[in-house]
């Protein structure tokens, strides 16, 4: 069964692999609810941490 818009699930396999880049959905999603993100897409989860991690470190070298 399809989710309704909105709705908070924790689903395992979200059906698509492979290389997927990085938009604004996954951004959001990684905001809202990262553990439903690394159970989905890891690979996305790592790398937004990465990014994430990297700002914080520029921000805290402009200071």
């Amino acid at each position: 069964m399809k989710p309704k818009a909105g709705e908070h699930t924790h689903a395992a396999d979200s059906g698509q692999r492979g290389e997927l880049g990085i938009d604004d959905g996954f951004r959001a999603w990684y905001a809202a609810c990262p553990c439903c993100l690394t159970d989905a897409h890891p690979d996305i989860k790592h790398r937004l941490d990465e990014e994430r991690i990297l700002a914080e470190a520029a921000k805290a070298a402009e200071r």
